[in-house]
């Protein structure tokens, strides 16, 4: 039985936020002045870890993906500059990280994030059946991919509404197929918008992470 816990929690600091992360090897480093005050909602099943987070200061993450997983990241809200891997990133990307890669991330202040992991063979798989395998393999190769603006709002605004729904429904969990439906849901919205041929990706630059 594919079996989904939900958990939403507030924190004043930021150490403990990150080590709520499930399977999340990271530290988080506030940068800015002031109380911290931020918010973390999971979905966990057995093959997708969604988790949306809020964060009122400027933080720096850094840690290390889950290994066996393909993490993204959609970013919601930037109110301020923002730097994946050493490179600047704004609201039209999208951030991609291989099981036990290293990361460092500049989270600007008041930032809104929903990120999603799936289990590398379950991500495999659906790109196998992708007709535009190729084409995603080589995106994926880089940390932040620029995706047009109208396209990825309207994914965006389509997984946030189902992250939403799923952690607003507390009964959710116990129904049937309720799992499987909606990993299958998040995934091909995921493989939709990446299997586009007018995407780009930054390079890859090597990134200090001291």
């Amino acid at each position: 039985m594919n079996a989904m816990n939900l958990s939403m929690n507030r924190f004043n600091d930021v150490q403990t936020h990150a080590s709520a992360v499930n399977d999340w090897r990271q530290t988080y480093s506030q940068i800015s002045a002031g109380n911290l005050q931020s918010s973390l909602a999971q979905i966990k099943s057995q093959r997708v870890h969604a988790f949306r987070e809020q964060i009122n200061q400027r933080v720096v993450q850094h840690g290390e993906a889950p290994r066996g997983k393909v993490c993204f990241a959609v970013p919601i809200a930037i109110p301020g500059a923002i730097r994946m891997q050493g490179r600047e990133a704004d609201e039209t990307s999208l951030f991609v990280l291989r099981g036990g890669e290293e990361f460092m991330f500049h989270m600007p202040m008041g930032m809104d994030m929903l990120s999603l992991t799936f289990d590398s063979e379950l991500f495999d798989h659906a790109l196998d059946d992708s007709p535009e395998a190729e084409t995603i393999e080589k995106l994926l190769k880089q940390p932040v991919i620029r995706i047009p603006t109208h396209r990825f709002s309207e994914c965006r605004r389509r997984l946030v509404a189902m992250f939403s729904e799923a952690i607003a429904d507390g009964t959710a969990r116990t129904q049937t197929g309720f799992a499987p439906n909606l990993e299958s849901a998040m995934l091909d919205e995921l493989m939709g918008l990446l299997a586009n041929p007018h995407l780009k990706s930054l390079e890859r630059q090597p990134t200090s992470v001291h």
